[in-house]
């Protein structure tokens, strides 16, 4: 039925209900930008698709920046708004690989000369483009090249700013967060670990048949990597439902305090939190085994197609 239609009939059906111009098609192009309120070396634009609630991240400093969990959709507007800031995209990277999304990682390493940066744990599951990998792989002194493979704790340098790496395995198993250190607080990047309201669902990897063992996994990460931060941490996740509330600024974050008051599955013993993360989960999100395959570098795709792929809500979350 066209959107005409649906209009009209829920009209009858006593609902207000108006025509987006420019229809889906629109909305899933709309795509704002918010700077978050925060003292730190480095400014910080959160981005917001609020037909898909993913969040992408941009860190400017020094005339550098970063994407973090950038969206192929969008890679123009990343490279405008570092330029707007006087600033070049030196990395392009992922918190882990993407089921929900096509990664914009590739297209800005190509495109903007940045260099793409993705959890070591992507070599296991088949990743197939060049890229700096982060999180677990064997040990480097501070003096090695960028490029060489960084171990939990290492450090990317954007400008002024540094971006400490955090292994934060059990919603996929080469998550990693991104923490950067501010003058009053540090800033979490938390991918799909951890949202405003639940946390990474654990069967998206390995499927239902890995799901308790991966859900031990994300409980273990929780309570002694990512709990184990600052309280006065600001979390900085990777997707928001229609559950979230953001913070005054218009962003999605939150203080780990608050979350740790509002979300029950925070404070769950481990038997509690399996059960909470592997019963009643979503449906996939749509094509995620596609998009994770060219999210790998395993399967090319054009605009029209991966536009395509993206349609419909991510379902990535286990929410309270």
């Amino acid at each position: 039925r066209s959107e005409m239609c649906i209009r009209d009939s829920l009209r009858d059906a006593g609902i207000e209900a108006r025509n987006l111009a420019g229809g889906m098609d629109a909305w899933a192009e709309l795509y704002t930008a918010r700077e978050l309120e925060l003292d730190a070396p480095a400014t910080v634009l959160q981005y917001d698709r609020p037909s898909s609630g993913c969040l992408a991240s941009l860190l400017v400093s020094g005339g550098e920046a970063a994407v973090i969990d950038p969206l192929r959709a969008f890679v123009d507007r990343y490279e405008a708004d570092a330029a707007d800031r006087d600033a070049t995209i030196e990395y392009a990277i992922d918190t882990h690989v993407h089921a929900d999304h096509v990664s914009g990682v590739r297209d800005l390493a190509s495109r903007a000369d940045a260099e793409a940066v993705v959890p070591d744990g992507a070599r296991e599951r088949g990743l197939a483009f060049d890229a700096t990998t982060v999180g677990d792989a064997a040990e480097r002194s501070s003096a090695s090249p960028a490029s060489h493979a960084q171990q939990d704790g290492d450090e990317i340098r954007i400008g002024d700013a540094t971006l400490t790496v955090l292994a934060t395995p059990g919603h996929t198993t080469e998550s990693v967060s991104f923490r950067l250190e501010g003058d009053d607080a540090q800033l979490l990047f938390t991918g799909d670990t951890l949202f405003l309201e639940g946390v990474g669902r654990p069967d998206l990897e390995r499927g239902t048949e890995d799901a308790a063992a991966a859900a031990r996994r994300l409980y273990e990460t929780l309570q002694h990597r990512i709990l184990e931060q600052s309280s006065d941490t600001i979390i900085a996740p990777g997707h928001y439902s229609d559950a979230a509330e953001p913070r005054a600024d218009g962003t999605y974050t939150a203080r780990l305090a608050t979350l740790r008051d509002q979300l029950e599955a925070l404070s769950m013993d481990e038997k509690e939190f399996v059960e909470y993360a592997t019963s009643d989960l979503p449906p996939r999100p749509a094509n995620d085994e596609r998009i994770v395959a060219v999210n790998l570098g395993r399967e090319d795709i054009d605009e029209e197609t991966a536009f395509e792929l993206e349609l419909g809500p991510n379902n990535c979350a286990v929410a309270d």
